[in-house]
């Protein structure tokens, strides 16, 4: 079994192991935050490198990517998020919405490991739906049609999540 990435650096971490992390790995990086073994900042930064280089694991190990990423965002003077540190910080996510979240994302893990297909099919038309009520219908279906391409719909499931 390969060591989990740990590891705080994140060029360390990327370079080292030549893998990308897995569940597991996001697990102990999100539960040492919330137990107060690594800060919000460490978190945002050993999730880096796999945001950035667009990580092509599973979906929700992704989206606990993005979350982790995206830990550590305080609110600035002009009510902005950004990535910040410190004891003064006013953070967007207060410890027990990470606590919760991080319960969250275990619950769907367990979702997406009944039917990994069904997930992915009922994410990807959650996503067209909300694509089409910020950007309308027709950016929707453009959206939708890459999203068939790839192979993650059909036009069928296009067509339902926009009705």
């Amino acid at each position: 079994m390969p060591e989990p990435l740990c590891e705080t650096d994140p060029v360390a971490v990327t370079s080292g192991t030549g893998r990308q992390p897995t569940r597991a790995d996001v697990q102990i990086c999100w539960e040492d935050v919330v137990a107060g073994r690594r800060t919000r900042t460490e978190a945002s930064r050993w999730a880096d490198p796999w945001v950035q280089a667009n990580f092509a694991g599973e979906e929700p190990v992704l989206q606990a990517l993005l979350y982790l990423h995206a830990i550590d965002l305080g609110v600035n003077a002009g009510d902005v998020p950004q990535h910040q540190e410190g004891p003064d910080v006013e953070y967007v996510a207060s410890n027990a919405d990470i606590a919760a979240a991080l319960g969250r994302w275990l619950c769907e893990l367990a979702v997406y490991d009944r039917d990994p297909d069904g997930w992915t099919r009922r994410h990807s038309k959650a996503m067209i739906r909300d694509y089409g009520a910020r950007h309308g219908a027709d950016r929707a279906r453009s959206f939708g049609a890459k999203l068939v391409a790839a192979g993650h719909l059909t036009p069928g499931d296009v067509l339902d999540a926009l009705r």
